[in-house]
């Protein structure tokens, strides 16, 4: 590995809990807004736990940032790291909230599963000038606006 970085350069990238538009797959937001809009329970794994939710395009801006400078072996979270901490039951209160249907259960968390909490960024905004715009409250519902405009498209079958 030291012989690795006296050779190359690289920048690592952390990002963190992203969700946005073009985000289908299997994660946490993306699960509870399709669970809601389904008129699907929303499973709460630990409703206490704390997630560094990100908006995809905070999270291009520091990838485009990142990609701009020249840094040699250094390591970023590009998150949001809001001053409010945004629970997993909040989310989910949130998500049903705005899209006006949803149950929310609350289990134990998974034990499998690391704590995260929020993520430091710090050196990202020092280096790189990374300064994430959108809060949760404030993406979320850009968020949930796409989904239902693309719902047929993407799932048509």
């Amino acid at each position: 590995m030291e012989d690795y970085r006296k050779h190359f350069d690289y920048t690592i990238l952390r990002p963190s809990a992203v969700y946005g538009p073009r985000d289908v797959e299997d994660r946490v937001v993306s699960k509870f807004v399709l669970n809601a809009l389904r008129g699907h329970t929303i499973e709460v794994r630990g409703a206490s736990e704390i997630l560094d939710f990100t908006y995809s395009m905070d999270a291009a801006q520091g990838i485009a940032l990142a990609s701009t400078k020249t840094c040699r072996h250094d390591i970023y979270n590009i998150t949001r790291c809001q001053d409010d901490p945004v629970t997993l039951e909040l989310a989910a209160e949130q998500v049903v909230e705005l899209v006006g249907q949803g149950r929310i259960e609350v289990v134990d968390r998974d034990m499998d599963f690391p704590k995260r909490g929020r993520l430091s960024i710090e050196r990202a905004r020092t280096d790189l000038g990374y300064d994430p715009d959108f809060n949760f409250s404030e993406g979320l519902p850009m968020y949930v606006d796409w989904v239902r405009s693309n719902y047929d498209k993407l799932f048509r079958y």
